[in-house]
């Protein structure tokens, strides 16, 4: 059992659903087991804000929402320090795509389920 919730907590980890937390210092060298799965004990603990041991949806979800209004704000400071110029760019870019916003993945939009998209392989 402590190796699925590890598991998911160093999921959770890559997926970035922590990131209300300080991030890590960088790694100067080589990470052990025991360094990576200390990280990911400590960024479970904090997104497991009722002391648990495990992550209900709600939890999940608390996440989510902090980690977009992050989002929202560090654009918000990135259109505040460009120029003129540089909005305007932005903005017929944004348009260009319908308004809507690249994905984490850097695509135009996401993807419906089962949708291939560029260089996908087929078989």
């Amino acid at each position: 059992m402590k190796t699925i919730v590890l598991a998911g907590a160093a999921a959770l980890t890559l997926a970035g659903a922590a990131s209300a937390q300080p991030p890590s210092p960088a790694p100067t060298g080589d990470i052990t087991r025991a360094a990576a799965v200390a990280d990911a004990e400590r960024r479970f603990a904090a997104l497991d804000t009722d002391g648990n041991g495990t992550l209900d949806p709600a939890e999940m979800q608390k996440a989510a929402e902090q980690r977009r209004a992050e989002w929202r704000q560090r654009m918000e400071e990135r259109l505040a320090r460009m120029s003129p110029e540089e909005r305007a760019d932005f903005e017929q870019r944004r348009a260009e795509r319908g308004g809507r916003d690249r994905d984490a993945r850097g695509g135009d939009e996401r993807r419906g389920r089962g949708e291939r998209g560029p260089g996908a392989r087929r078989g």
